[in-house]
């Protein structure tokens, strides 16, 4: 289960990438916040962009679910992880005898 989860979560980063990098840009950065340009750019978007804003927030909301749900399988399957197997300058669980500073 996890590793099908895992290879779904990796599917979502590169669509997440994908679609924001195929996104037009707005052109104006923060010129157009401050003044410049036209102001009411900011708040309407192009109609042939709406599919795209769809697009995004449904994959975006995805790659959280799928970050989510790694996690609570990860906690409770004690699936090995980078950061578990550090054991940092002071790790009394893993036997530690550095002090820590301060």
């Amino acid at each position: 289960m996890y590793s099908v989860l895992l290879a779904v979560h990796v599917l979502f980063c590169i669509l997440v990438i994908l679609i924001i990098l195929l996104q037009a840009g707005k052109g104006a950065g923060f010129s157009g916040l401050l003044g410049g340009g036209n102001s009411d750019a900011l708040f309407n978007a192009p109609s042939g962009s709406m599919f795209m804003r769809k697009m995004t927030t449904g994959l975006a909301v995805g790659f959280f679910l799928t970050s989510l749900f790694l996690t609570i399988l990860g906690a409770t399957q004690r699936v090995s992880t980078v950061t578990r197997s550090f054991p940092g300058p002071y790790n009394p669980a893993a036997g530690s005898t550095i002090p820590p500073a301060g």
